[in-house]
């Protein structure tokens, strides 16, 4: 295969192979606290020779992009080391909830064959803790409109009926019974 030698970037190489290792680095720590990527968190630092640092810094938006990280701060030392700062507040939690329940919708449209353009009405059923924590912030409601193509959203107890709504899956996340309903538009 053909290139031209003065059009690779050795400097963005650099860059992007230290931070590919930051990502791997801090992916290995969510595994060991058992907390997977769709769920946010606050921050996380990074140990670094100073060199490494400042290739980083240069990525640091795809890496916290990545790790699904709202901060990222970087300490200069000779010892490689990544910590997180894996406290769940009530709005990460609400962002995390909000991922997971649109990927399960997600789930749902393709097991229905149903196309992006698809648009749905929806009916999220929780307990009333896991409503009100998901209602906290429109952010996370926009976030699943979008993902799921959803026209509205409507929230209620997991043991009231699902009315007239067509479709429907029950999931667990994080040990909580969600239940989606939804009818095509």
């Amino acid at each position: 295969q053909e290139y031209e030698e003065k059009l690779i970037d050795r400097k963005l190489e650099q860059d992007m192979k230290t931070a590919q290792h930051v990502i791997e680095m801090l992916l290995a720590k969510r595994a060991e606290a058992g907390i997977g990527v769709r769920w946010p968190l606050a921050g996380a630092s990074v140990q670094l020779r100073q060199e490494k640092i400042d290739s980083a810094k240069n990525l640091a938006a795809l890496i916290i992009s990545q790790l699904n990280i709202k901060s990222l701060k970087f300490i200069s030392g000779e010892e490689e080391k990544a910590e997180l700062d894996t406290r769940m507040t009530e709005k990460l939690e609400a962002e995390g909830f909000s991922r997971e329940i649109a990927r399960n919708i997600q789930d749902t449209r393709k097991k229905a064959g149903l196309k992006r353009e698809n648009e749905i009405d929806l009916l999220i059923q929780s307990d009333d803790e896991l409503l009100k924590i998901l209602q906290l912030d429109n952010a996370n409601i926009n976030l699943v409109k979008s993902r799921v193509n959803a026209r509205k959203i409507n929230f209620s107890n997991i043991n009231d009926g699902k009315g007239s709504y067509k479709i429907s899956s029950e999931n667990k996340i994080k040990n909580r019974e969600v239940r989606i309903n939804f009818t095509i538009i």
